[in-house]
């Protein structure tokens, strides 16, 4: 699982890490940015919103070197809408995993959309089901679930009173240590190149280094402040200036 504040380059990650692991792997990598409630209803919809991601995928060619046979796999599940249960979607995983040909890796972006929806831990379930089977039963050879909260975090509704459960199927952790936070050399290298596009006056070494100082290269704290440096700062950048829009910063609601 990767857990990063918005902004942070989660989906950059993961499409670099698609190209990176594409010559060994069978890679799918969808999102579920974007989709409504009713996709996490009922189990039938679930799992039709899963067929037709993945079809998705491969409707306008991101899974490189996918096999014909796995392609008609997922079209005439789609075609004949008849993956309707958890069970259903299961044994067409190990059907797709079983003719591809490569190691299979699933990849779900902005995985927090199926917070607070039973059919989502029914679904991780499903997926440690096979998981433990694996040595007799294809499966995906990873599965990797990217969003803001830590999956073992995203509460479930499972009653009608409203009462909630930790989704924690899995019972395996690891952090995740990739710094993704610019350096101040990094943030040097913005402002001069900013500089040479618009014509402003940055004193590049030490605006970033204050940069860096006040939102120790969190990415989405950087591009706030140089915004508003941007636009209420005039065309010359200085430790002034930086200071002025953290104060706006910390008062912004």
């Amino acid at each position: 699982t990767i857990n990063r504040a918005r902004q942070y380059g989660k989906t950059t990650l993961l499409n670099l890490m698609v190209q990176h692991l594409s010559s060994k792997y069978l890679v799918f990598s969808v999102s579920f940015e974007g989709l409504g409630d009713s996709a996490f209803e009922k189990e039938a919809s679930f799992c039709g919103m899963i067929c037709k991601l993945l079809y998705d995928a491969i409707r306008y060619d991101e899974v490189p070197s996918i096999e014909d046979s796995v392609k008609n796999i997922i079209y005439e599940a789609v075609r004949d809408d008849r993956i309707e249960d958890l069970f259903a979607l299961s044994a067409m995983i190990s059907e797709i995993c079983s003719e591809a040909g490569h190691p299979v890796v699933l990849m779900i972006d902005e995985v927090d959309q199926a917070s607070g929806h039973k059919v989502f831990l029914d679904f991780l379930g499903m997926l440690r089901s096979k998981y433990l089977k694996r040595t007799t039963r294809p499966v995906f050879q990873s599965v990797i679930f990217a969003g803001v909260y830590d999956i073992k975090n995203l509460r479930q509704r499972i009653r009608k009173d409203e009462e909630h459960q930790y989704n924690s199927p899995w019972n395996i952790a690891a952090d995740f240590n990739v710094d993704m936070s610019f350096s101040a050399e990094e943030i040097a290298k913005m402002l001069n190149e900013y500089s040479i596009d618009t014509g402003c006056f940055i004193d590049t070494q030490a605006v970033s280094e204050k940069i860096r100082f006040y939102t120790n290269g969190y990415p989405f704290l950087v591009s706030w402040i140089c915004k508003w440096i941007d636009e209420y700062g005039g065309r010359v950048w200085t430790i002034q200036n930086v200071e002025n829009a953290e104060k706006a910063l910390l008062n912004n609601d």
